[in-house]
């Protein structure tokens, strides 16, 4: 969510979606208490519906946006680079989310 207002509209994430991601992309105690305990399926329909907004957003965009250049830290990069990161990083949740599923369909649960 954070990539998307950053990359997609310029912003900083407003006061709506830092209420609902702030946990959770800080990390920690806070946001293993929010996150925790759901259905497998809470989490899928999370990242459906970032994956469709961000899918939609891109698809508005041409290569010579991926090309362009913003602060990051002390740094500057170009979208490509940030949205390759965002790639990589969910690839990587992915494989643990198919890890739960199977480990759902073992226990039976849903």
């Amino acid at each position: 969510m954070g990539y998307q207002a950053a990359t997609f509209y310029n912003r900083q994430l407003n006061e709506d979606e830092r209420q609902e991601w702030n946990a959770v992309l800080a990390l920690g105690d806070k946001a293993r208490e929010e996150m925790k305990g759901h259905e497998l399926n809470f989490y899928l329909n999370k990242l459906e519906q970032v994956r469709t907004k961000t899918l939609t957003e891109l698809a508005l965009h041409d290569d010579q946006w991926l090309d362009e250049q913003t602060s990051f830290g002390d740094n500057r990069i170009n979208n490509y680079f940030k949205w390759f990161h965002v790639l990589t990083h969910e690839v990587n949740h992915r494989g643990q989310i198919n890890i739960l599923r199977r480990q759902a369909k073992q226990t039976g649960s849903p």
